[in-house]
């Protein structure tokens, strides 16, 4: 079995699973937020507050047919809260889908790769790089993790987007990883795992520790968290062409297929 041949709904229902566990999480320790969730045409409406990178529905058309109706509720969610309409759309979703994207005049915004892997002991992990020690992020350590990754992201820092990364490793089933070169604080990482799946997400170095692996550690100690976890399936989503995308595949991840995010 190749990672072409994954069944793209247990892809997308992970994702989805994950995003809402966090708009859950967000809802619990920031209620002033307003975060909503809502099944909506067989996929998970997330509402993070405007703009956030988080608000979007990912999964729909995934189960079948999507009606007019659903779709007016689809629009209706984002809408109602002042928000683009925002549609992370697997190409193996129901062409119904696709037809309301034409004739409501959704545009294009950019795609991204769905990367996935086996997890087998027959089939060869990377090894962490001996100068680079990885390990889990403590409750206490949780701001210090989330800026981490904001730079390593090159994010401006905003209350917002430090409440949404915190709640992301504060959903259920999610765990953050900081990596060490020596005793300096170089990247971290997030892993979200549901039902023998394992979502890899939040990757940043900070940009004085990039060329040293430190991402590529990060994967290589993910994959043996998701493996002793008894996982047998690991996913990340990256930007096409991009350096995450290079490093996913140094460590066996393969395009499982392409995502076109719409806004409307």
């Amino acid at each position: 079995m190749t990672p072409f041949s994954v069944d793209a709904r247990r892809l997308e229902a992970l994702e989805a699973r994950a995003n809402r566990e966090t708009a859950l999480a967000h809802m619990r320790l920031h209620p002033v937020d307003q975060a909503a969730v809502e099944e909506i045409a067989g996929g998970q409406a997330i509402f993070l507050g405007v703009g956030s990178p988080l608000t979007q529905v990912i999964g729909a058309g995934m189960g079948g047919a999507v009606g007019a109706a659903e779709m007016d509720r689809l629009e209706a969610f984002f809408r109602d809260r002042g928000a683009a309409v925002m549609i992370s759309l697997c190409p193996l979703a129901d062409f119904s889908l696709f037809e309301h994207i034409r004739d409501r005049g959704y545009r294009l915004q950019h795609f991204e790769h769905t990367l996935a892997r086996l997890l087998d002991p027959l089939i060869p992990v990377p090894p962490v790089p001996e100068d680079i020690h990885a390990n889990d992020v403590s409750e206490g350590e949780r701001q210090e993790y989330v800026r981490l990754v904001m730079r390593g992201f090159e994010m401006p820092e905003s209350p917002e987007l430090l409440r949404m990364f915190v709640s992301m490793v504060a959903a259920e089933g999610s765990s953050g990883y900081l990596a060490r070169v020596g005793r300096v604080i170089a990247g971290g990482a997030g892993l979200q795992i549901h039902q023998g799946a394992a979502l890899f997400a939040g990757d940043g170095t900070l940009p004085e520790m990039r060329g040293r692996r430190v991402q590529s550690a990060l994967i290589a100690h993910r994959l043996r968290v998701a493996m002793d976890r008894s996982c047998d399936l690991a996913a990340a989503c990256v930007m096409p062409g991009s350096t995450s995308h290079r490093n996913y595949e140094r460590a066996g991840f393969r395009v499982a297929y392409t995502k076109a995010i719409f806004a409307g």
